[in-house]
């Protein structure tokens, strides 16, 4: 990603997502029109200077979905579900609850567990990454 590939003042920044993976494509493309609501556009983490955009060493590349704001914020795992959680009105109490202490530590410990076996989840659903998004 080139800096005039950066988001425009339609974009509200991007949304980056592991295109290896069966269960990160086919749900990005499910999360679609709510990431067109909110003006992200998703990418690839595989897709060429996305590594370099966000900063993070190969290692760190595929560990987690990524969302770049349109002010350069960068969210990771479980806070890029929670920033959009909160802009979509009908998802704010989720967002709401996701925010408290305990449901928090849970919400975090939900993602993990899905994000650290995505590959094996998306062989054993039968979930492959679709040919083009």
């Amino acid at each position: 990603m080139h800096p005039k590939d950066l988001p425009t003042s339609r974009q509200h920044g991007y949304v980056f997502y592991d295109n290896g993976c069966g269960i990160c494509s086919n749900g990005v493309i499910w999360l679609k029109p709510l990431f067109d609501r909110l003006n992200l556009q998703i990418t690839p983490l595989q897709e060429p200077g996305a590594r370099e955009q966000l900063r993070l060493t190969p290692n760190e590349l595929l560990r987690d979905i990524r969302l770049l704001s349109q002010e350069g914020k960068q969210f990771a795992g479980a806070d890029a579900y929670r920033y959009v959680l909160r802009r979509i009105w009908w998802l704010f109490p989720i967002y709401l609850l996701s925010i408290t202490p305990l449901f928090r530590q849970i919400f975090n410990a939900i993602y993990r567990a899905i994000a650290d076996r995505r590959y094996r989840l998306s062989a054993t659903c039968g979930l492959r990454p679709p040919t083009k998004i």
